[in-house]
C-alpha cells in the first residue's frame, strides 16, 4: 500500500447564478459556433490544506453541480492508513462542510 483517500461527494440540484458563473468558460461560444453542445463541464484542483492534499473536483451537468472531495494520503503500510482513517475521517468531513459553506455559500442537508 502506498496511498489511500477519504472521499465525500455532494450535489447541489438548484445552483444559483453565483455557482453557475464558475462554469462561464471562455471557449463556450467557440464550442457553440463549432456545433458542440456542452453537456457538462468540470473544474479540478489539487490543494494543500492543513498538511493534507485535497483533490477537489467540481462538475456541472443537467443534474446540477457536484462537489467531489478526495483527501489523499501517502502511506507506507496499511497500519498507517488505518491510523489516519480513524483520526482524519471526521476532520475531513468537517473541512468539506466548511469549504462548501465559506467558499460556495452552501449548507449540507443531512
Amino acid at each position: 500500500m502506498s496511498a489511500f483517500g477519504i472521499n465525500f461527494s455532494f450535489i447541489e440540484n438548484n445552483p444559483d447564478s453565483d455557482l453557475l458563473a464558475l462554469f462561464n468558460i471562455k471557449d463556450g461560444q467557440g464550442m457553440n459556433d463549432f456545433g458542440c453542445e456542452v453537456r457538462g463541464s468540470g473544474i479540478i484542483r489539487q490543494l494543500q490544506i492543513e498538511g493534507t492534499t485535497l483533490n477537489l473536483s467540481i462538475g456541472h451537468s443537467e443534474e446540477g453541480i457536484s462537489f467531489d472531495f478526495n483527501f489523499h494520503y501517502d502511506v507506507s503500510d496499511a497500519a498507517r492508513a488505518n491510523e489516519l482513517l480513524e483520526g482524519q475521517a471526521v476532520a475531513n468531513k468537517v473541512m468539506a462542510y466548511r469549504m462548501l459553506s465559506e467558499i460556495y455559500h452552501l449548507e449540507v442537508e443531512e
